[in-house]
Protein backbone atom coordinates (compact mmCIF):
# COMPACT_ATOMS: atom_id res chain seq x y z
CA UNK A 1 0.00 0.00 0.00
CA UNK A 2 1.74 3.39 -0.85
CA UNK A 3 -0.31 6.78 0.85
CA UNK A 4 0.37 9.96 -0.98
CA UNK A 5 -0.72 13.37 -0.62
CA UNK A 6 -3.16 13.37 -4.19
CA UNK A 7 -2.76 17.43 -4.07
CA UNK A 8 0.94 16.46 -4.46
CA UNK A 9 1.32 15.43 -7.61
CA UNK A 10 4.73 14.11 -9.18
CA UNK A 11 4.63 16.33 -12.02
CA UNK A 12 7.82 17.92 -10.80
CA UNK A 13 8.76 14.28 -11.34
CA UNK A 14 8.36 14.46 -15.06
CA UNK A 15 12.21 15.29 -16.34
CA UNK A 16 13.61 12.98 -13.87
CA UNK A 17 11.55 10.01 -14.63
CA UNK A 18 12.52 10.57 -18.20
CA UNK A 19 16.15 10.75 -17.49
CA UNK A 20 16.29 8.09 -15.09
CA UNK A 21 14.14 5.49 -17.12
CA UNK A 22 14.95 6.44 -20.75
CA UNK A 23 11.56 7.12 -21.33
CA UNK A 24 9.50 8.38 -24.32
CA UNK A 25 7.19 11.57 -23.67
CA UNK A 26 3.90 9.47 -23.89
CA UNK A 27 5.64 6.56 -21.06
CA UNK A 28 6.57 9.05 -18.53
CA UNK A 29 2.58 10.57 -18.49
CA UNK A 30 1.44 7.37 -18.13
CA UNK A 31 3.94 6.55 -15.42
CA UNK A 32 2.83 9.43 -14.03
CA UNK A 33 -0.82 8.36 -13.95
CA UNK A 34 -0.51 5.51 -12.92
CA UNK A 35 1.83 6.73 -9.42
CA UNK A 36 -1.49 8.98 -8.82
CA UNK A 37 -3.30 5.66 -8.69
CA UNK A 38 -5.42 6.00 -12.04
CA UNK A 39 -6.53 2.22 -13.36
CA UNK A 40 -5.63 1.48 -17.58
CA UNK A 41 -9.63 2.63 -17.96
CA UNK A 42 -8.94 5.90 -16.32
CA UNK A 43 -5.35 6.70 -18.24
CA UNK A 44 -6.90 5.90 -21.35
CA UNK A 45 -9.73 8.13 -20.89
CA UNK A 46 -7.27 11.23 -19.30
CA UNK A 47 -4.81 10.12 -22.34
CA UNK A 48 -7.30 10.54 -24.95
CA UNK A 49 -6.70 7.08 -26.41
CA UNK A 50 -7.72 3.52 -26.02
CA UNK A 51 -7.23 0.58 -23.44
CA UNK A 52 -4.99 -1.02 -25.53
CA UNK A 53 -2.66 2.03 -26.18
CA UNK A 54 -1.92 2.67 -22.47
CA UNK A 55 -1.07 -1.20 -21.88
CA UNK A 56 1.29 -0.75 -25.09
CA UNK A 57 3.15 2.15 -23.15
CA UNK A 58 2.79 -0.20 -20.10
CA UNK A 59 5.10 -2.96 -21.68
CA UNK A 60 7.60 -0.27 -22.72
CA UNK A 61 7.46 0.64 -18.73
CA UNK A 62 7.68 -2.68 -17.44
CA UNK A 63 11.13 -3.51 -20.07
CA UNK A 64 12.37 -0.43 -18.92
CA UNK A 65 11.93 -0.51 -15.19
CA UNK A 66 12.76 -4.14 -14.93
CA UNK A 67 9.17 -4.09 -13.55
CA UNK A 68 6.99 -7.57 -13.84
CA UNK A 69 3.54 -6.16 -12.33
CA UNK A 70 1.98 -2.58 -12.08
CA UNK A 71 1.84 -2.43 -8.70
CA UNK A 72 5.76 -3.36 -9.00
CA UNK A 73 6.08 -0.89 -11.33
CA UNK A 74 4.68 1.88 -9.18
CA UNK A 75 7.05 1.34 -6.08
CA UNK A 76 10.17 1.20 -8.03
CA UNK A 77 8.80 4.17 -10.01
CA UNK A 78 8.07 5.93 -6.61
CA UNK A 79 11.30 5.03 -4.86
CA UNK A 80 13.23 6.27 -7.66
CA UNK A 81 12.06 9.78 -7.84
CA UNK A 82 11.42 10.23 -3.96
CA UNK A 83 14.95 9.15 -3.89
CA UNK A 84 16.22 11.91 -6.32
CA UNK A 85 13.63 14.79 -4.83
Amino acid sequence: MFIRDPADSPQASRRLLRKLFQLTATETEVALLMMDGLTLDEAADKLGVMKNTVRAHLRGLFAKTGATRQALLVKTLLNSVASLA
